[in-house]
Order: C-alpha cells, then structure tokens, then sequence
C-alpha cells in the first residue's frame, strides 16, 4: 500500500485541480478502506503462521518425549529429567513467545 501512496497522490493532486473534489474524497477513502483491509489480511496470514508454528512446537516436543518412552526403562528416569530441562529451555519458552505474539496480533486494533 505505501507503494501505491505516490500513484495515489498523483490522482488525487489532478482531482484536485480539476475541482472535482468529491471524486477525490472518495478515492482517498478507497484508498483507506484497501489499506485497512490489506492491513487485516496480512494480521490474519501472521496469526496462521503463529499457530501451525505453535502446533509444530509442541509436535516436536512430545517426540522427544516419545523417544524418551522408547528407552529401556532403567535409563527413562534421568533422560526424562534431562529433556523435561530442554524442553522447558527451548520448547516451552519458544511455545510461550508465539502464543504472546499471536495473543498480541490477534488483539483488535483500537
């Protein structure tokens, strides 16, 4: 949209000189209107990526633990002590961050 603001402007500056003030207004809402919808489309598209990226995460994680079932039970104990510390380290803050961020971008503009 920022792109379109020079081209935009050009319309309007020859509106304006032709008094057809009213066509001018009008483009200029136009213009809003697309810029706003442009705005909330892309919101939507980011909050999408946010939530595959969380599903993803937690997809992640409950593999390791998975592999951590799969271990001979004499060694499940410690390794499920030491990836339940990875995973609070990278998996869990990593999850905390992107549902943040999506509970921020989902927030309605004000």
């Amino acid at each position: 949209m920022i792109a379109d603001f020079s081209s935009i402007a050009v319309d309007l500056v020859e509106l304006v000189r032709a008094l057809e003030l009213e066509r001018a207004t009008q483009l200029a809402q136009a213009a809003r209107r697309g810029a706003q919808q442009s705005h909330f489309e892309d919101r939507q598209q980011t909050v999408h990526a946010l939530t595959l990226a969380i599903v993803d995460a937690k997809k992640q994680r409950a593999k390791l633990f998975d592999v951590v079932d799969a271990l001979p039970q004499s060694e499940q104990v410690h390794a499920r002590h030491t990836v339940d510390g990875i995973c609070r380290l990278l998996f869990d803050e990593q999850i905390a961050s992107l549902v943040t961020r999506k509970r921020q971008i989902s927030r309605p503009s004000r």
